[in-house]
């Protein structure tokens, strides 16, 4: 005897999130709470991590921020002076590729004759102890970068509250008499 087909109805997730929380404790118990806890934790991880991001397409000119760049910036934010040829073997990418990357992060540089403006983050210069070596540095733009960056990982300002923050310095700046 063939077996009848039984329908069942799934819930969809919203319907969960839309129920009471009381109610939904006292349904699952404290399993529930400490799995509600950890899906807030992971949640306010997760926007802090968007914040950072979104504060460094920001500070990159607000055009597509390429991993890479956020990548290298933060490796010679940690090991400044970081010397330039340590840096391909720290991000696992070619000596060319860094070489793109710091200009880029840096003065900018001209590429087949294009002139390619930088971002004044890092600076390069010569290492004292042997003047073979090219070190690199955060510029002051640079550290603000990435002082902020550590404001908002340790979840002291969101992006929107320093976004608006660098508008007002920006302002106040421009209404500064010239010296």
């Amino acid at each position: 005897m063939p077996r009848k087909k039984v329908e069942t109805t799934t819930l969809p997730y919203s319907y969960l999130t839309e129920l009471p929380q009381e109610l939904l404790n006292d349904y699952l118990g404290d399993e529930a709470r400490t799995q509600s806890k950890q899906d807030k934790d992971v949640r306010d991880d997760l926007a802090v991590i968007n914040d950072v991001f979104m504060y460094m397409r920001y500070a990159f000119g607000n055009q597509d921020c390429n991993l890479s760049y956020v990548n290298a910036f933060t490796m010679i934010a940690k090991h400044a002076p970081a010397a330039l040829a340590d840096l391909p073997e720290l991000l696992n990418i070619s000596r060319t590729t860094i070489t793109r990357l710091v200009a880029y992060l840096g003065e900018g540089s001209t590429d087949g004759g294009k002139a390619i403006s930088g971002l004044n983050y890092v600076i390069t210069s010569e290492d004292p102890l042997d003047t073979r070596r090219k070190l690199v540095s955060l510029t002051v733009a640079g550290e603000l970068v990435s002082r902020n960056v550590s404001r908002l990982m340790r979840g002291e300002v969101t992006f929107e509250q320093l976004k608006l923050e660098q508008q007002e310095h920006a302002l106040a700046a421009s209404k500064r008499p010239p010296k």
